[in-house]
C-alpha cells in the first residue's frame, strides 16, 4: 500500500510539476506578444484614395546677366549737371544740362536671364543706389530700376505656358554733378531673385 501511495504520490508531483513548467511557458510566450492597440486604419487609406506620398523639394532659380546697363554717351552742356535715364525698355531720356549724343556705346538696360521651374512667384529685391568709378577718376551715383516688373521688392507670376528662360530687364538714372570728369564709368550692381 506505501508502494502504491508513494507511486499515486510521485505521478501526481510529476503531473502538478509539469502543468505548472507548461503554464510557465505559456505565460511567458503570452507577454512577448506585442499588443496592435496603435495600427493605424489602411482601409481606410485605401478608401481615400492615397496611394503615394510626395515631398516636394525646394526649387532653385538661377540668372545669369546676359547684357549690362548701359548709359550711352552724353556730353555735359552747362554749368548745372543733370541725369540720363535708361527704361528697362531701352528709352533714353535726360535732364538739366546734359546733351544725350547717338554714338558707340548705345544706351541699353541691364537684361538678366532667369531660369526656373514655371507656375512659381518670384520675388526680386536690388540695393536702391550704386557707384560708378571713371577711368580718369571720378565717380558717379546711380539709381538702380525700375525693372520691367516693377520696382524694387515686387513680385510676378510665371505662367504655366511660359518658357523655362525669361528674360528679366532693368533700368536706370545716372547722376551727372556738373563738374564730372570726363571719361568712361563702370561698377556693378547685384539683384537678389527668389523663387516661391
Amino acid at each position: 500500500m506505501k508502494y502504491l501511495n508513494r507511486i499515486t504520490y510521485l505521478r501526481n508531483y510529476f503531473f502538478i510539476t509539469t502543468s505548472l513548467i507548461v503554464s510557465i511557458c505559456f505565460t511567458e510566450a503570452q507577454i512577448l506578444i506585442p499588443r496592435r492597440t496603435n495600427l493605424p486604419n489602411i482601409s481606410g487609406i485605401r478608401r481615400s484614395n492615397i496611394r503615394t506620398l510626395s515631398i516636394v523639394k525646394p526649387q532653385t532659380i538661377t540668372a545669369t546677366q546676359t547684357q549690362s546697363i548701359n548709359f550711352g554717351t552724353y556730353c555735359v552742356n552747362g554749368t548745372s549737371g543733370g541725369t540720363v535715364t535708361i527704361g528697362w525698355n531701352g528709352s533714353r531720356t535726360s535732364t538739366g544740362d546734359i546733351f544725350l549724343l547717338n554714338c558707340k556705346p548705345v544706351a541699353q538696360p541691364a537684361i538678366f536671364e532667369i531660369r526656373l521651374s514655371t507656375g512659381r512667384t518670384i520675388s526680386f529685391s536690388y540695393a536702391p543706389t550704386g557707384i560708378l568709378n571713371g577711368s580718369n577718376g571720378g565717380s558717379l551715383t546711380f539709381d538702380i530700376g525700375p525693372s520691367e516688373y516693377g520696382i524694387n521688392g515686387s513680385t510676378f507670376t510665371v505662367n504655366s505656358n511660359s518658357n523655362f528662360f525669361i528674360p528679366f530687364k532693368v533700368g536706370g538714372t545716372l547722376h551727372i554733378p556738373a563738374n564730372a570728369v570726363q571719361g568712361t564709368y563702370s561698377g556693378n550692381f547685384d539683384i537678389t531673385f527668389n523663387q516661391e
